[in-house]
């Protein structure tokens, strides 16, 4: 009889230790019937919440892993996962924590973060604290799989490794790092992960590509962000994202290798942007955006191509040259010409500076000729048989001259 009690208690101890847990329904993460009446017993569990529920910590929480499909509420608390060397927080179908508390990581090793492909993993705050590397390994966190969105705040408190691994990372606030970010694939240098920021983000080093959709957007490491693949500004118009560093557009063969300004300005300050041969993209600046080469920068494309982009709503411009704009032979301009009768101006056939005069017009063709500017923002609509000269149009003095050149 005592043998038959000892092998029960042994039983009743591996029980205790570690608990599969699966939701079946929502409910506090300490109630053992949110899980079926499987009650947690801690930092072995393996949990998993499924589609159409959500779970709410009622204190601070332990797990090794957690597979969110539901919803995880933290209520201000934190919950901590440990598993080491393998996947710790994961979604299959697409999963959200929120709250103010965290999701807090500590396991060693290699620890992945992974969505299934199409399928998004939003995480509210996450803390990546794992231990100093001991001898023959890294601490590396890594996005294994489709896209992380990170709605709260990125913190990585261990000096490691956060690896894309040609995955998708958004991030919406500040990032606080003793870490670094790397876009490539950390084993073979070679991969092209992107990183999406809505706010303020870091990527060190930066070798895959950067969106920025904020006005807000900076890069707290300046002096190590010197080179990535793509580079997207898409920060609302009005807004400028102002370079605080030299940058390097950088394609591997397979990547796009571009410049796309969506949304907003894009300005260089007194720094060098240049964009490298070889990549597969078309850099791009779109209707109502612009690009600012500002007094002491420079924009090399190096023949690359380049579109300026024009539709009903406007049209995109290189604003100000007060640096050097160089590498430009492939450029193509596009202008939007509305569905009516009227004369536009396209441009200028000159390849130099030249100046043009309302008295150098009367002595080509006789008087009752004059030279005009055309300002696309200052046109009301006006057009032939509607009666008065568009506004967008305005007349030299017959001293006034102006001088006008190509790209």
């Amino acid at each position: 009889m005592k043998r038959v009690l000892l092998s029960l208690f042994v039983l009743l101890s591996i029980n205790l230790s570690a608990a599969t847990l699966t939701a079946t329904q929502s409910g506090n993460w300490s109630d053992a019937a949110t899980w079926g009446g499987t009650a947690p017993t801690g930092s072995a569990d393996v949990v998993t919440i499924g589609a159409g529920f959500t779970v709410t910590l009622t204190g601070a929480t332990a797990a090794s892993s957690l597979v969110l499909n539901g919803t995880l509420n933290d209520a201000g608390f934190v919950l901590t996962l440990s598993k080491t060397n393998s996947t710790v927080l994961s979604s299959t179908t697409g999963g959200t924590h929120s709250g103010s508390g965290s999701i807090t990581l500590t396991g060693n090793k290699l620890i992945k973060i992974t969505a299934t492909t199409g399928y998004i993993l939003t995480i509210g705050n996450l803390v990546v604290n794992q231990s100093a590397a001991a001898s023959g390994y890294n601490n590396i966190c890594e996005i294994g799989g489709g896209t992380v969105s990170i709605t709260g705040t990125l913190t990585l408190n261990s000096g490691g490794i956060f690896a894309l691994n040609t995955k998708t990372l958004i991030l919406s606030n500040p990032v606080s790092s003793a870490g670094f970010f790397t876009g490539s694939d950390i084993y073979t240098g070679n991969g092209t992960g992107s990183a999406t920021f809505t706010g303020l983000g870091t990527l060190v080093p930066a070798t895959g590509s950067i969106t920025l959709n904020s006005s807000a957007a900076a890069i707290p490491n300046p002096t190590q962000l010197t080179t990535l693949m793509n580079l997207t500004i898409n920060i609302g118009s009005g807004n400028t994202y102002t370079l605080t560093n030299p940058l390097t557009i950088a394609p591997n063969g397979t990547s796009a290798g571009n410049i796309v300004v969506t949304t907003g300005t894009l300005n260089t300050g007194a720094n060098a942007l240049t964009v490298n041969t070889g990549g597969t993209g078309v850099s791009s600046i779109a209707p109502g955006a612009s690009l600012v080469v500002a007094s002491g920068g420079s924009v090399n494309f190096n023949g690359q191509p380049l579109t300026i982009q024009s539709d009903a709503t406007g049209s995109g411009s290189i604003q100000t040259v007060a640096g050097t704009l160089s590498g430009i032979s492939n450029v193509t301009v596009q202008r939007y010409i509305a569905n009516n009768t009227h004369w536009r101006m396209i441009g200028f056939p000159l390849s130099s500076s030249t100046t043009i005069s309302a008295s150098a017009l009367s002595t080509l063709y006789g008087s009752g000729y004059n030279a005009y500017t055309y300002n696309e923002s200052l046109d009301n609509g006006a057009y032939n048989g509607s009666g008065g000269v568009n506004a967008g149009w305005t007349s030299f003095t017959s001293s006034a001259t102006t001088s006008v050149r190509n790209l």
